[in-house]
């Protein structure tokens, strides 16, 4: 069994954890990375907005969690959906970069490049000044951010598994593939639902299995490879 480039669900932090509530977002995304499933990857990054684009180059879902300053009161917790509109880019300036987080996504835009599902989680700052304390107001609106974005986050890893039943792949069994398949996802806890599809155009190296929405692709797929692959997944 082998399989293309993985794109796994990405939560990124954003900010600077020196800067007071300028941290919120790596504070959030740290609370994320020791709670949610291998299947969600959380990094951190500074908000520089060439970063970010490299950073979700592979990944078909990404959360952005950045501090904001647009006068609404501290702590205030907002949601955009980046991939269907733009942000308010001047309330996502609370970093040093001149091309910040709205001007990544802008540029991604530009260039095809955005994750298919883009969120991005606005926590609103109080204190900009150097030191690694937040502001109480953002301190107490950081469980209700991280639970906001750990939902999400869920919610979009569950996986759709789909196995080729063309000619080509069911001359090698891939009904007993789907069907292995089939055990291991409900054994597993049903975060993967197992569906047959038509020909996925490489034949050759069938028995295949796509993953959505990760944009995996599995070739050479037998039965005894299920419980591994859904272990993958999940």
């Amino acid at each position: 069994m082998s399989n293309d480039d993985s794109a796994p669900v990405l939560v990124i932090g954003i900010g600077n954890a020196f800067r007071s509530d300028d941290g919120a977002g790596i504070a959030a995304a740290r609370r994320l990375k020791s709670q949610l499933p291998a299947s969600v990857k959380v990094i951190e990054e500074s908000g520089e907005g060439t970063a970010l684009v490299e950073a979700w180059k592979d990944s078909a879902s990404v959360i952005l969690i950045d501090a904001t300053r647009s006068g609404t009161p501290p702590g205030t917790i907002r949601r955009f959906d980046a991939a269907s509109e733009k942000i308010p880019s001047e309330s996502f300036r609370c970093s040093t970069h001149v091309f910040g987080v709205g001007g990544g996504i802008e540029l991604a835009r530009t260039l095809g490049q955005l994750p298919k599902h883009l969120v991005v989680y606005g926590i609103e700052g109080q204190n900009f000044d150097p030191g690694e304390a937040l502001s109480p107001a953002v301190e107490k609106a950081i469980a209700e951010l991280v639970s906001r974005v750990d939902s999400e986050a869920r919610r979009s890893s569950q996986h759709d598994v789909n196995v080729c039943l063309a000619a080509g792949c069911l001359s090698l069994h891939s009904d007993l593939v789907k069907q292995a398949l089939e055990r291991e996802a409900s054994e597993a806890g049903g975060r993967c639902r197992v569906r047959g599809t038509g020909c996925m155009g490489l034949c050759s190296a069938g028995p295949l299995v796509a993953v959505e929405p990760d944009r995996l692709l599995y070739r050479d797929v037998k039965p005894e490879d299920a419980r591994e692959l859904i272990q993958i997944i999940n």
